[in-house]
């Protein structure tokens, strides 16, 4: 049996090497064990090293810092046991990004930071429906990826109830588009698809395809009037191929101090 300690816990999350060695031994009648006293003991130092790897540690309100932590190490333990793809800190050797159409790059850039925003949303979607509803959410974006991605968590705070939700962005300076997901938090385990799109004269139009009911729809979201204090965002979907939309859910937002939780 080897024994793996906090070093290597650590390593196998931002490099390949150690990542490598463990695919290759296992299975080879050597047993792997990682106490937990190693786990805690990584734990204390990889928030600091993911930090000047990637120059910045995402954190969700939802999930503690010591579970993000623990989380990140032992995926990694068990991905590499598995020889499963690792996680993308391991970028022992970078490759150079490529494309160079940067014109979208910096759109989203003014809303880094914390907002909380009015949401005006139809009950029925694609149903002849004229009735909306109103609550008011919070939400805190961080800028990743050296500037070509973002994610931000929202706090939902429904009439039916609270949930969250998690927003991820990425730009492909290859087309000069951005491709964003949705994570429901009440269906954690279903991704959306992913609405694509550019921004032309600071207005953002990002479309995808869905289904509704069983039948298949179009989805757009069009973001504009992006400040360091403001922005709009409406989303509409469409029966009938992109004839014509019903906009069903619109979000006006303001700026706000963070705050330590």
């Amino acid at each position: 049996m080897i024994v793996l300690d906090a070093n290597i816990l650590i390593r196998a999350v931002l490099g390949k090497r150690v990542r490598q060695l463990l695919e290759t031994y296992t299975g080879h009648r050597l047993r792997f064990y990682a106490p937990e006293v190693a786990y805690a003991d990584a734990a204390k130092y990889l928030p600091a090293l993911l930090i000047m790897k990637m120059g910045r540690l995402p954190h969700l309100h939802t999930i503690g810092e010591t579970m993000i932590t623990r989380t990140l190490l032992k995926f990694s333990l068990t991905a590499a046991f598995m020889g499963l793809p690792g996680l993308s800190f391991a970028q022992d050797h970078p490759q150079p990004r490529q494309g160079n159409d940067l014109s979208g790059l910096h759109a989203f850039d003014p809303r880094a930071g914390c907002w909380i925003y009015h949401n005006h949303v139809l009950k029925e979607r694609l149903a002849n429906n004229h009735d909306w509803f109103d609550y008011d959410s919070t939400q805190h974006l961080w800028i990743t990826m050296g500037g070509y991605g973002n994610i931000d968590d929202n706090e939902m705070r429904t009439p039916a109830g609270t949930y969250y939700g998690l927003t991820v962005r990425t730009y492909d300076p290859k087309t000069g588009t951005w491709s964003i997901w949705w994570y429901d938090g009440r269906n954690p385990s279903d991704l959306d698809s992913p609405v694509k799109g550019r921004f032309k004269d600071g207005v953002g139009t990002f479309y995808s395809n869905d289904t509704l009911r069983g039948k298949p729809i179009k989805v757009r979201f069009i973001w504009s009037g992006i400040t360091a204090t403001a922005a709009h965002w409406e989303q509409a979907f469409s029966g009938d191929g992109g004839k014509t939309w019903e906009t069903n859910w619109i979000a006006q937002f303001s700026k706000i101090d963070c705050t330590a939780n």
